[in-house]
């Protein structure tokens, strides 16, 4: 019993780790620049609020699509306004352009935008 606790205490420290690690290398391979595409993700794909800074933000422009997933095909939640908040959670490389997961604070809805379309570029942390 004992060395069965042992093995899932060093098998649990173990994939801590990794997570750590990869979550580590993601940062940095952002913050250098490097956008990483995390592969093929659907259309209703959630994540996370990893993006703690400030509302600080706003859509760049006076018609930006909120998306059901990182790419032109999925439904649009909404159309956000020029000067509306946002409240950002992470992002990813879908098809080689950058989203970012966030939420329109003035409507609550959450949702996708290309970084294109929003005042700073989008959310820092990879989701």
């Amino acid at each position: 019993m004992v060395n069965r606790t042992i093995a899932l205490i060093a098998g649990t420290a173990a994939a801590c780790g990794l997570a750590i690690a990869a979550t580590a290398t993601a940062a940095s391979a952002h913050n250098s620049g490097v956008r990483t595409d995390v592969g093929t993700l659907t259309c209703g794909d959630a994540f996370a609020d990893l993006d703690h800074r400030d509302y600080d933000y706003t859509f760049a422009t006076d018609e930006v699509v909120v998306l059901h997933g990182p790419h032109e095909t999925c439904e649009v939640i909404e159309v956000a306004k020029s000067g509306q908040r946002t409240d950002y959670h992470c992002y990813v490389m879908a098809g080689g352009d950058s989203y970012t997961y966030l939420r329109n604070v003035a409507t609550g809805n959450q949702g996708w935008v290309n970084d294109e379309e929003l005042t700073d570029g989008g959310s820092d942390y990879h989701c």
